[in-house]
């Protein structure tokens, strides 16, 4: 992977294939995947489009990233009678800061919580020196897991010491908007705990099992201001060459 980068992109259960290129020292992207994503009915939300096109294919420094102003996770089945039917959006409340103030930056890190809880003990799990200083990505499967499963699993890595070398914690919006509030509540309750009330955190961000969303590079540095409620990259995700070649497909 070190001397053959490839493009990886996926989101969900691929966070484990993410640690393998984090482990090989290569860039990949937390986004859009083939089927829910690319080949949805109805095509791709031009929200997705247009992030996955910026981070791949143009210079990301200073990017910043755009906050949908609808949303959706209703299912629709991949039958050719459906193919033209695009699935019902709703209004989005947003960037929710639950907590911290100013500005931070550090590298983009994470996935989905529980994939990353079953890789924990394996070489495949985040080092402590991996989490140093870095902006944690943390979201949801589409099992919708309870308030108090986010709750220990959180609180596990707070006892790991991971939570408190981190500058700050993006929490995407889970499936359905299911336990909203309640993982607001539970987010607060163990920061709190580890002494962590002051820790940048903010709700509710495009990325996940909801639609549409964002292509997240990580490994790359990025810059999260409370105040602004924005998300800015601060070096480039991808080579000229990398570029180049998106552009030719």
């Amino acid at each position: 992977m070190r001397d053959h980068p490839k493009l990886f992109i996926g989101y969900s259960d691929s966070t484990s294939v993410h640690q393998l290129f984090r482990m090989a020292g290569v860039g990949s992207f937390y986004g859009p995947c083939l089927l829910v994503d690319f080949a949805e009915n109805g095509g791709v939300p031009d929200f997705t489009r247009e992030v996955f096109e910026a981070v791949l294919m143009e210079d990301t420094t200073g990017y910043t990233y755009p906050w949908r102003e609808s949303w959706t996770s209703q299912f629709l089945l991949w039958e050719e009678s459906n193919r033209e039917l695009r699935r019902e959006f709703v209004s989005d409340s947003g960037p929710l800061v639950l907590q911290g103030q100013g500005q931070v930056t550090g590298r983009l890190l994470g996935g989905c919580l529980e994939v990353l809880a079953m890789l924990r003990g394996t070489a495949l799990y985040p080092t402590p020196e991996d989490f140093d200083q870095a902006l944690l990505l943390l979201e949801t499967l589409e099992e919708m897991p309870a308030p108090d499963l986010v709750e220990r699993e959180l609180r596990t890595m707070g006892i790991m010491g991971n939570l408190g070398r981190i500058n700050g914690l993006l929490f995407g919006k889970p499936q359905e908007e299911r336990y909203f509030k309640e993982y607001q509540v539970v987010i607060q309750k163990v920061l709190r705990e580890f002494d962590l009330a002051d820790l940048p955190v903010v709700h509710n961000c495009n990325f996940g099992h909801t639609e549409p969303k964002w292509t997240l590079p990580l490994k790359i540095r990025a810059k999260l201001n409370l105040e602004a409620k924005t998300l800015i990259l601060l070096e480039a995700a991808t080579s000229e060459s990398e570029i180049t070649g998106m552009e030719q497909l």
